[in-house]
């Protein structure tokens, strides 16, 4: 939403339809954002519930571009995104929930891969009777494998987080596992720790 506003400021000569686009834009992410923090503080109201789910069957291409289009679009110009999703690939989930976890995964992408990698965003199904997997590959620095099963849990900040400029609360992927799992999914890492192959982060959803 910041980014969108920022844009409008940085160019008050805009085409009268393109400041309209912006400003719609700006509009959907403000509603979108008061709507999932008002289900977030009802339901924190009882410690350790998780928000209620708003299901539906969701296109899924057409579900992650749209998540995509809601991201700043100054971020989303200093990478080079890869689309493989079939047309036809449907899951069953809460839109808000995903587009906060696909989020928190971009988020990461921007805080932590270099400028100009590429990133594939890509779904498959390798079983009939399984789940649809969704998946987030950078090629950045990757993480170290010791500290994978540490990345899902409370406040955890790891060993670059601590050493280095980026800032944070390690929150992030705690809320993003418990949205999937309130979703009837899961998400997990996978990354050998070696620059140039960077992470894998599979949200695994049920089929729409």
């Amino acid at each position: 939403m910041g980014g969108y506003l920022d844009l409008l400021q940085q160019h008050p000569d805009l085409e009268p339809s393109n400041r309209a686009l912006l400003l719609e834009q700006a509009g959907v992410n403000q509603r979108e954002l008061v709507e999932l923090v008002n289900r977030v503080l009802d339901a924190v109201r009882v410690v350790g519930e998780t928000p209620a789910v708003h299901g539906e069957t969701l296109q899924l291409e057409t579900t992650v571009r749209e998540i995509l289009s809601a991201q700043d679009p100054r971020q989303l110009e200093c990478y080079r995104f890869r689309l493989e999703i079939d047309g036809g690939v449907a899951v069953r989930a809460d839109r808000q929930f995903l587009s906060q976890v696909l989020g928190n995964l971009l988020g990461n992408v921007f805080k932590y891969v270099p400028e100009q990698t590429e990133v594939l965003i890509e779904a498959r199904r390798p079983r009939a009777s399984g789940p649809v997997l969704l998946s987030v590959q950078d090629r950045g620095p990757g993480l170290p494998a010791d500290e994978l099963p540490l990345l899902f849990e409370k406040f955890i900040r790891l060993q670059r987080d601590l050493a280095g400029p980026v800032s944070g609360t390690g929150l992030g992927l705690y809320i993003s596992r418990r949205l999937m799992e309130a979703m009837g999914g899961c998400i997990w890492a996978e990354s050998e720790g070696r620059a140039g192959e960077g992470s894998r982060f599979v949200l695994a959803l049920p089929p729409g």
